[in-house]
């Protein structure tokens, strides 16, 4: 199918991109790698009568990381480029992994990391890295008001996120990563690049005992948003870790997420999926600790 028809807009900066879109009014929408918003259009899910083509503003295609390994990435930055660098890769390893399962290089190639958080599909890696790693995403609106919102309280629903539709994603920032922690990401999908059924990503960080300090578990596919099951979290806490505590965590994973059904699995397989992918993430984060260590 193609899209409807609409007009085409190029910004030429932040400011003139949102002075447009203010002008143009809600049918306008922001474009930038277009991988998510035009496949929306060509199926009449979206039909903005003005496409606000934001690819070509500088300033929202940046990299900065700070000596003490905070990432701040610009929204219109190409999902290749966080996956190839070398300086993100040192501080928030996870993150290029994880950016390596979405689709196909074509896509990665033109998608951009805000395109990815702004279309909010609950079983992205994005969105799951941005819940996981505790982000911040900046947003400005055209009369020059900025909010900075946890990206927890970002995603309220299926292709839903707290953006207003005058409100530019400007950036996302990521705390530095925890001292001595290590990361496991585990994705199960039908097919190489489809969208994964579910994917987890993990973070352990162990106390000299090797009890588990801090341990965090994100779960994408399993609900209307990525999710923290806070429950298999507190579980992990103050425990020795192993594999009997990776199980137990998995079966509480599972206990608590509400994943729907489709022609791709049923519930029952979605639940007992996201257990065993649990496991797995949270015994590659020991391994990586144990390795650093």
């Amino acid at each position: 199918m193609k899209p409807p028809p609409f007009e085409y807009v190029r910004a030429e900066s932040i400011d003139d991109a949102l002075a447009t879109i203010s002008e143009l009014g809600d049918d306008a929408k922001f474009l930038a790698g277009g991988q998510s918003l035009v496949p929306l259009m060509a199926v009449r899910l979206s039909w903005p009568t003005h496409l606000v083509d934001i690819a070509g503003v500088a300033e929202l295609s940046r990299i900065a990381v700070t000596d003490s390994g905070v990432v701040t990435i610009g929204a219109a930055t190409l999902q290749r480029t966080v996956e190839r660098s070398a300086a993100i890769a040192a501080v928030c390893p996870v993150l290029p992994e994880a950016i390596s399962h979405i689709g196909h290089f074509p896509i990665r190639n033109r998608g951009t990391v805000g395109g990815s958080l702004v279309h909010g599909d609950p079983a992205s890696e994005l969105p799951l890295c941005a819940l996981a790693l505790d982000a911040q995403l900046r947003t400005r609106r055209a009369d020059g008001r900025e909010r900075v919102v946890d990206a927890r309280d970002f995603f309220v629903g299926p292709l839903m996120t707290d953006l207003e539709a005058d409100e530019l994603l400007l950036d996302v920032r990521i705390p530095a990563w925890p001292s001595g922690a290590g990361w496991g990401f585990q994705e199960f999908s039908r097919r190489s690049g489809d969208f994964a059924i579910i994917a987890v990503l993990t973070m352990l960080r162990l106390a000299p005992n090797g009890t588990v300090d801090e341990g965090r578990i994100a779960i994408a596919g399993a609900g209307p948003t990525p999710l923290r099951p806070p429950e298999a979290e507190a579980m992990l806490a103050g425990e020795r870790a192993g594999e009997t505590l990776f199980v137990r965590a998995g079966a509480q994973v599972a206990e608590s997420i509400e994943p729907h059904s489709d022609i791709h699995g049923s519930v029952r397989f979605r639940r007992q999926l996201a257990a065993s992918l649990t496991e797995r993430a949270l015994a590659d984060a020991h391994r990586r600790v144990q390795l650093d260590g």
